[in-house]
This record gives structure tokens, sequence and C-alpha cells, in this order.
């Protein structure tokens, strides 16, 4: 039986709320600039989606990238954005998904949890790091002060989908544009 790929998003986003990131906070949401595309509902409030640009995901997928609307509120740990490109047959979609979180005064972030081999990332906050092939697909993140900021890029349900990890070098890059943007 095929998971609804909301259903597969959803999983992911629990999983880095869950695990990522240690300690809670709902501390204030990240700054950004704007982004093209357009975004409705909390997708369009959360300033996660202001971070990058929907062209940008768009080149890293090599699919036209949309936010997904999700669920914000004032519990929310995170200010988070779900960037997401279904290709193929609908009854066997290749879908491509970018998930960025910014967690403020949320604790260390946990390379461990996330699976695979932690690869340190020099120059990108106080402790920056990349799994190349961990549970989320592909993970870069960092934390500077009190500050901690995920990218998660996954490829996923289609048996003969690319490999999310032959963009490594993509999802720093844009995580490193994350980074510049919040300073």
């Amino acid at each position: 039986m095929r998971r609804p790929v909301t259903t597969v998003a959803a999983l992911a986003a629990a999983a880095v709320l869950a695990g990522a990131c240690s300690g809670g906070g709902g501390g204030k949401d990240a700054s950004g600039q704007g982004r093209d595309g357009g975004a409705t509902g909390a997708a369009a409030e959360s300033s996660a989606c202001k971070l990058l640009k929907t062209a940008e995901v768009t080149d890293l997928f090599g699919h036209a990238a949309k936010v997904v609307p999700g669920t914000a509120g004032p519990s929310a740990v995170a200010s988070t954005c779900l960037w997401q490109a279904q290709v193929g047959a609908s009854d066997a979609p290749t879908v491509y998904q970018l998930q960025l979180s910014v967690y403020e005064k949320g604790g260390t972030v946990d390379s461990a949890a996330l699976g695979g081999v932690a690869e340190p990332v020099a120059g990108l906050g106080d402790a920056g790091f990349l799994v190349r092939k961990g549970s989320l697909g592909t993970t870069a993140a960092y934390r500077q002060g009190g500050r901690s900021v995920v990218l998660s890029y996954a490829i996923l349900l289609s048996p003969d989908a690319p490999d999310s990890s032959a963009q490594a070098d993509q999802v720093v890059d844009l995580l490193r544009d994350v980074h510049g943007r919040l300073d």
C-alpha cells in the first residue's frame, strides 16, 4: 500500500523535531529575506520559508518546487518550512522534499539522531556538519549561539529515485545561504 506523500513529510518533520535537536524552546522565529513563489496559510507565515527562495529549491530538485502548507501555532518549537516537488506517475511518484527548521534557544543539534556519519563543515556556525546518507536523507546543520538550523533533503517513494547524497554539496551551499540571511 502506498503511503500518502503528506504522511511521509509529517514523519520526516516529526523525526527532525524529536531527534535532531535536544531541548525545547518556543522562542522567537528567525527573521529572513523575501522569497519568490506563493505560499499560503501557515506556510506563508513561517519565517523559515523566507530564508530560501522557491527558485533556489527548484534548482536543487531539478523540478518545480512549491511550499507545502503546514500547521503552526503557539506551541511550535521551531520555524519550519517544507518544499516539495512530485514527479512521475501518480501511482508511483518520485517526491523531492527539502525541510528547513530554525530552532531558537533549542539546544544542540545531535548528528547521531540523524543516522549516518556526520562530517564536519568548516565555516558554518559553531558546529556545522553534514550527514550525506542518514535517516532523513541528506542533512546539513549547524549551531550558532542559541540557534540551531537543520536542512534535510530527501527523495522519496520511487524505488528508482536518485540518491540525495549526490547533491550534498548543494545542500551545504543552501544552508550557507540561510546562515548568511539569518545574520
